[in-house]
């Protein structure tokens, strides 16, 4: 009988008890050869760096480029106050430290900020594991080191005497185990190493102390491991010790050092003999530069990617850089990436595919894992990594089209061009955009696509072509289904918005009275949400046709059909920002949608400036409630606590804008300030604003279609007042 493989061990032990860099580097670099790093080349340059042997004098600037890189935003992230947001942002960053580097002092001092500000808000949490590895890593920087280590090895030594109470050696070593992972996520160091091992090994004489009583007595046992699954979980974690121990090593590659405190194990003689024999056979082969050692190296890789996958990508980056021309390894890491960072995965598998060409299953696995991505919703990242992501599935696609032409992909061309386009359009890049969906339809005409591209010409004021595009899209919408005939009647309602924007103010309003008719009809077959876009939609065009009193009735119906989702609500007071203000509807549309027990800050934030600006365009004043809720939602240091403050006024227009930092933030103080001169009677300064806006090219902000609304609206208030006679 064959014995288990080691995948196979791995998965029942930890289950039981646990319940070639592409061109886009070739430009720029500084004075040590390493090119500079942006969004749309980080995932080669980690590539790039994971090839790099460990004692290579060139490692630490390309780790450097690359902490710098990923830290660039620290001074928002941590302005933000969210602790666990800046614990993932920090170690993201010192996934690239390696033991060595922490114990020899090289630290960069990018790390610093948020270093300091774990200590401080760390402290207060007794969060023990992640302040320890702030202060050790302010320490190796030099910064204040010696009270830095003082401080470090107290808290440490508070950490061990305060569980000593604890009877349950599950529950106490367990608990010191978690705190010194999590300082080793953060800042590994060798002392760090060997603690984690030692406690492992602690963890496993108290078990075996206890397990040892149960065959003379269970009285031995006491309270903690009477539960049978007390005792079973003892059993499994003093099983898997070799694997544990083991695993502190490997997740930063050291193969010598797992095999090492594995061989003491067995000498031991107090772990299961077979199983630690076959770990310590693999190990041992592990270290050989061989096909017998690739195949051991892969063999352990696999095994931990389930239930440490940190373990996995650094056993895999060890491969790459043994064994270059081994397609396994980078498979491997594209396996373990994608998910989390899709980008970096898209792009470790286009290197496998230049590495395998032949091997259809690497396509079909590559584009399948895409196509998931892709839905998840992939390309709403930085706009740097949307367009590398896209050239590493483009780079794939051609491969399997040029090898496969008559086969379809899980992931089409005009698909990832199109999911480009749209992310181009989000990020504001107007010219791009238009050029990718172009591309798009070229590769296929779809009706996404069209719909895309008729959307962003519409909002840059191309009525005439985007009418165009709406009309292809809507000749390729059934009307079959319910769901049909609510994408026809969206569209035909477009259409109408196109019309309007090239000055067809018939033409939009025949449209305009068909897609009534059309979600007039519709509204008996559709329930709950569906029902509360319906009436939305019914509200927005009953407004557009000058029927002021459908329109309420329609908004009250469709807060009534969805109560719990954010869309209707926001979609309602937006289009009042900009039709005939109706102080009244805003405010009780505010006051039901502050009853949604999830509605995120944020945007009540921008549900009140939304009635500010409705009450300004009324020339009156919002219910006291409204300076109330932006008062208690200005306390804080992130953006929405900033724009919160500038709409109680305490905060300057001026001031708002230097807290921005990314164009939307920019877009959306140009945009509120405009509002707010426009109240003021300052039509030319509200105007200003609003073409600020326009120019940002945010054509998928609300901002940007109000302002691009209300400059339509100043423009024919001009138009009237220039046809009017003097005099």
């Amino acid at each position: 009988m064959r014995p288990p493989t080691l995948s196979a061990l791995v998965l029942v032990l930890f289950s039981a008890a646990c319940g070639g860099p592409s061109g886009s580097l070739q430009h720029g670099g500084n004075a040590n050869g390493v090119p500079m790093i942006d969004a749309e080349s980080y995932h080669d340059a980690r590539r790039a760096f994971a090839r790099i042997e460990p004692d290579d004098p060139a490692r630490v600037a390309w780790r450097d480029a690359l902490i710098a890189y990923l830290v660039r935003d620290s001074a928002s992230v941590l302005e933000g106050g969210d602790y666990d947001a800046v614990v993932q942002h920090m170690a993201s960053a010192c996934a690239l430290l390696t033991p060595a580097d922490v114990a020899e002092g090289r630290v960069p001092e990018s790390l610093a900020p948020a270093a300091r500000w774990i200590v401080e808000r760390g402290s207060r949490r007794g969060d023990e594991g992640r302040v320890m590895a702030a202060r050790l890593l302010l320490a190796a920087m030099g910064q204040d080191a010696e009270a830095n280590r003082a401080e470090r090895e107290r808290i440490a030594a508070w950490g061990r005497d305060a569980r000593r109470g604890m009877e349950n050696p599950i529950e106490r070593y367990g608990n010191l185990i978690q705190v010194w992972e999590q300082h080793d996520q953060l800042a590994p160091a060798p002392e760090v190493l060997e603690t984690l091992a030692r406690l492992h090994l602690e963890q496993r004489d108290a078990l075996m102390t206890l397990l040892g009583g149960a065959l003379t007595s269970e009285r031995s046992l006491g309270p903690v491991l009477r539960d049978p699954r007390l005792l079973q979980m003892g059993e499994r974690l003093v099983e898997r010790v070799p694997l544990d121990v083991a695993a502190v090593f490997l997740r930063h590659g050291d193969i010598d050092g797992a095999l090492e405190h594995v061989q003491r194990i067995d000498a031991q003689g107090t772990s299961g003999s077979a199983d630690l024999a076959q770990l310590r056979d693999f190990l041992q082969r592990a270290r050989d530069r061989s096909p017998r050692g690739a195949e051991a190296l892969g063999e352990i890789a696999v095994a931990f990617a389930r239930v440490r996958p940190p373990v996995a990508e650094a056993l895999c980056a060890l491969g790459l850089r043994r064994f270059p021309e081994d397609a396994r390894f980078p498979l491997c890491l594209a396996r373990l990436a994608i998910q989390e960072q899709p980008g970096l995965g898209t792009a470790w598998y286009a290197e496998v595919v230049r590495m395998a060409p032949d091997h259809r299953e690497v396509y079909d696995e590559a584009l399948r894992q895409l196509d998931e991505v892709m839905e998840a919703g992939v390309f709403d990242a930085e706009i740097g990594q949307s367009r590398a992501l896209a050239r590493s599935a483009l780079s794939i696609l051609d491969e399997y089209e040029r090898r496969w032409p008559t086969e379809q992909p899980a992931v089409t061309r005009d698909g990832v061009l199109l999911q480009l386009g749209r992310a181009e359009m989000s990020a504001g890049n107007v010219a791009e955009a238009r050029r990718r969906l172009e591309a798009s339809l070229a590769a296929r005409d779809s009706r996404e696509g069209h719909l895309a591209l008729g959307l962003l010409l519409e909002r840059v004021g191309e009525g005439e072509a985007a009418a165009t595009h709406y009309r292809a899209a809507l000749d390729q919408a059934p009307a079959r289904t319910p769901e049909d005939r609510a994408v026809r009647a969206e569209l035909t309602e477009r259409l109408g918005d196109a019309f309007r924007t090239g000055g067809q103010e018939q033409q939009a309003r025949r449209m305009y009275r068909q897609a009534l008719e059309a979600w007039d009809a519709l509204l008996p077959a559709v329930r709950g949400p569906r029902r509360g876009v319906a009436e939305v939609r019914r509200g927005i065009l009953l407004s557009r046709l000058g029927d002021t009193h459908g329109a309420s009735e329609a908004f009250a119906a469709a807060m009534e059909a969805a109560p719990s989702f954010r869309e209707p609500y926001a979609s309602i007071l937006a289009h009042l920002v900009v039709s005939a203000p109706n102080l009244e509807l805003a405010q009780t549309v505010l006051r039901r949608a502050q009853f949604q027990l999830h509605l995120e800050p944020e945007w009540k934030v921008y549900f009140a400036l939304w009635v500010q600006m409705i009450a300004g365009r009324a020339a009156s004043e919002p219910e006291r409630d409204v300076a109330l809720l932006l008062g208690e939602l200005s306390r804080g240091e992130a953006w929405s606590n900033r724009l919160a403050a500038f709409g109680d006024r305490s905060l300057p227009y001026p001031e708002l804008r230097e807290h921005a930092t990314n164009l939307g933030q920019r877009v959306e103080a140009d945009f509120y300030e405009g509002a707010r001169r426009l109240a003021d009677g300052d039509e030319a300064g509200a105007r200003s604003m609003f073409e600020q806006v326009l120019a940002s090219g945010m054509v998928n902000f609300y901002e940007y279609a109000m302002a691009q609304e209300l400059l339509h609206q100043l423009g024919a208030r001009d138009r009237v007042a220039e046809r009017a006679p003097t005099p």
